[in-house]
């Protein structure tokens, strides 16, 4: 398909800069007039524009005697809008960090089907300290922690458009939200609204590549827009998605006149409108760095773009400010000439003539730095009417953009394909849907109820922590929950799917444990292995094994974690414990999929260490394999090459499962012989007794005995 240039128009209040109103000689009022954003949603349809975008935080913004504060909800104004607009775009910013998942998808859906098709939301994580005190907070969410949020929030409204797509109920269980049920509404005459994602922090990066259609960015010179561009598409083909399907849109300040110097004649009356310090105050918020002593004709200080101390403690935004800090690093500069150039607020400006203009826009979409770009005006209406009326002709002579509207919906315009029914695998694991047959555990679960309240009060803590994601923390973290412990997180170094030992490093047939051995089933039948496996293979099935085969229990495992609807973090290694005021500070590498790691501070409450084989250490070798080759020796917990074992005499340290385990791999692969060797006089070997194993009762009442018997 042959690439659009998708061009949107941000209506910030009054305009792009701060003095805009006093440019445009409007009333302070008007911004709290519908009709206004009415008049520009006309003039941007006149121009064939895509979309009129609305910025937002449900807090007071900045100096309502400048740009505006933000004085309507976007969600009523996109709605009048639709109203009055036969074909323009709408697309609203939506906080996942001060909304409820279930009122928003409600309320954006019905916002799709009023306007036709028409719809999109802008999903933002809130840094502001003025929204926290807004809702009555004693303080903001950490980054790590509204992006978490943010993550799970995106999951809910997609799952619950899709659910309204496909006609079913949605099942969530996650670490914010609880979900169990549907939308009144049905699908729209797109499917559901596009997704779109503000930011260029990495984390910001991944739930565009993930989720989204389109990601606003902020890159400020041609070479930082083309590489953004390529880790935002990476990160679509990484999640098993395409390049088209996602759209990058870098905010373009536009400062249009006649002429070049019409125009500069234009930015320098803005200026001098400015209130005092403006832009130095605004860059120090960017940079997290005081430039007030600096002189304007003194060279910019080095240290302004440095590492930030603490990047989670950070409140402005890292995209901007990594954008910035690129832009800087290029050549010295005096702070005289950094004010003129990035002084407006974090996007790239462009000033000049019509075709100047054009010619920035052509340069980038053909580059490969932008699929389009979000208009930011310097001065509403006169801003936007100029670029409509100059700039839109140039670029539909250049072949451009189009002459009229063709698509019915925003879907349609930005050639990306309608939500089909029963997209299942599109959803977390998480996710169910009531139109697949329900399982026996499913069932159980319906029937056992809901989790309870959280009891545990709140602290300073992130959150309470299980480490391993496993058979063991899997049934901790469902236990847990079921006390009424709610804030619960679950973390594993590995992947999802590769969890524990069974598809690893484990390499025996079957268990070695009997296959009536409890494990995380609670008690209950229907969570058991045997109601698992005879779901799947029947109950004659399960009468002729002998024990459990490993990769069966592997599979069984995996449909406890999604059955069980535990959220385990995949890919999150605790490298570090530490004491800390509210409990214990825990340092973690989380990985990404591309192998790239971040490091992250989380404070916990308690800490549950389920993690198994892991959790009794690193390798270790005994003091006289110094010096021996590495091709001589292995441990069990490596892939070891069985294959070059032919014929060979083996000798094993250690009489553990997977010593036995390692020590019959390696007969069955052709070693000549195999020794085990202990420090034991003779091995205790557990058999099934006539009636199931002697020892159960001892195992199920062990935490009831005194602490020297144990």
């Amino acid at each position: 398909m042959t690439r659009r240039l998708i061009l949107n128009v941000n209506v910030l209040d009054f305009g792009q800069t701060i003095s805009a109103r006093d440019f445009s000689g409007l009333p302070a009022a008007r911004v709290a007039d519908v009709d206004y954003y009415v008049e520009q949603a006309k003039a941007a349809e006149r121009g064939t524009l895509d979309a009129l975008f609305l910025a937002d935080g449900p807090a007071l913004q900045g100096d309502p005697r400048g740009r505006g504060g933000r004085a309507l909800e976007p969600s009523l104004i996109l709605t009048a809008i639709a109203e009055a607009t036969d074909h323009l775009g709408v697309i609203g910013t939506l906080s996942t960090t001060y909304n409820d998942p279930v009122e928003l998808a409600d309320r954006l859906l019905a916002l799709d089907r009023v306007s036709g098709g028409r719809a999109a939301w802008n999903a933002v994580t809130t840094y502001s300290p003025p929204a926290a005190d807004n809702f009555g907070l004693p303080g903001r969410p950490d980054r790590a922690t509204r992006y978490r949020r943010a993550d799970e929030f995106v999951d809910v409204v997609l799952g619950l458009w899709q659910a309204a797509v496909d006609g079913v109920d949605l099942h969530h269980d996650g670490e914010f939200f609880h979900i169990n049920g549907r939308l009144p509404l049905g699908a729209s005459p797109q499917g559901h609204p596009l997704l779109l994602q503000a930011g260029g922090s990495p984390q910001g990066r991944e739930l565009a590549g993930r989720a989204a259609n389109g990601v606003f960015t902020a890159e400020l010179t041609l070479d930082a827009g083309i590489e953004h561009y390529e880790l935002v598409k990476q990160a679509a083909v990484r999640h098993g998605r395409s390049r088209g399907d996602l759209a990058v849109l870098p905010g373009l300040i536009t400062v249009v006149g006649s002429t070049h110097a019409e125009a500069e004649e234009r930015l320098a009356r803005t200026r001098e409108l400015l209130p005092r310090d403006h832009e130095t105050l605004r860059l120090n918020g960017m940079l997290g760095y005081d430039l007030r002593g600096v002189g304007l004709d003194d060279p910019f200080p080095q240290d302004a773009l440095g590492e930030l101390a603490d990047p989670q403690a950070f409140t402005a935004s890292l995209g901007f400010r990594e954008s910035l800090v690129r832009a800087l690093s290029k050549r010295p500069y005096t702070f005289r000439e950094v004010l003129d150039e990035f002084g407006n607020g974090g996007h790239r400006r462009v000033v000049g003539a019509p075709e100047e203009i054009a010619d920035t826009i052509q340069e980038w979409f053909e580059a490969g730095a932008a699929d389009g770009f979000n208009l930011m005006p310097d001065a509403f209406p006169s801003g936007l009417d100029d670029f409509v009326d100059q700039v839109v002709p140039v670029l539909r002579k250049r072949g451009l953009f189009r002459h009229e509207y063709e698509e019915k919906t925003l879907r349609g315009r930005w050639g990306i394909e309608e939500p089909e029914a029963a997209h299942r695998a599109e959803h977390p694991v998480s996710v169910g849907y009531d139109a697949a047959p329900e399982s026996r555990g499913d069932r159980f679960l319906r029937h056992f109820g809901p989790d309870p309240v959280n009891w545990v009060r709140e602290t300073e803590t992130d959150h309470d922590v299980v480490v391993g994601g496993g058979q063991a923390g899997l049934g901790i973290g469902f236990a847990l929950r079921r006390a009424g412990v709610g804030r619960l997180s679950v973390i594993d170094a590995a992947a999802p799917g590769e969890t524990g030992v069974w598809k690893t490093i484990a390499r025996m047939h079957t268990l070695r444990t009997p296959k009536i051995w409890p494990e995380p089933e609670f008690g209950h039948p229907e969570l058991s292995f045997r109601a698992w496996y005879e779901e799947r293979h029947g109950q004659a099935a399960y009468e002729a094994l002998d024990r459990i085969p490993r990769l069966p229990w592997a599979a069984y495992i995996d449909w406890i974690e999604d059955t069980l609807r535990v959220p385990v973090r995949h890919r999150t290694r605790l490298v570090r414990v530490a004491p800390h005021e509210h409990g214990l500070a825990l340092e973690l590498v989380v990985t990404d999929e591309d192998g790239t790691e971040e490091r992250r501070t989380e404070v916990t409450r308690r800490l549950v260490f389920a993690n198994g084989v892991e959790g009794t250490g690193g390798f270790s070798f005994p003091e006289a394999f110094d010096g021996l080759s590495r091709e001589l020796y292995a441990h069990t917990g490596e892939p070891i090459d069985f294959d070059n074992l032919t014929g060979k005499k083996i000798g094993v340290l250690g009489a553990g499962a997977s010593a036995l385990d390692a020590a019959a791999t390696a007969l069955e692969a052709g070693a000549a012989e195999a020794h085990v060797f202990t420090r034991r006089e003779k091995l205790l070997i557990q058999g099934d007794a006539p009636q199931g194993p002697a020892n159960i009762g001892a195992r199920e009442n062990f935490h009831r005995r005194p602490d020297a018997e144990r």
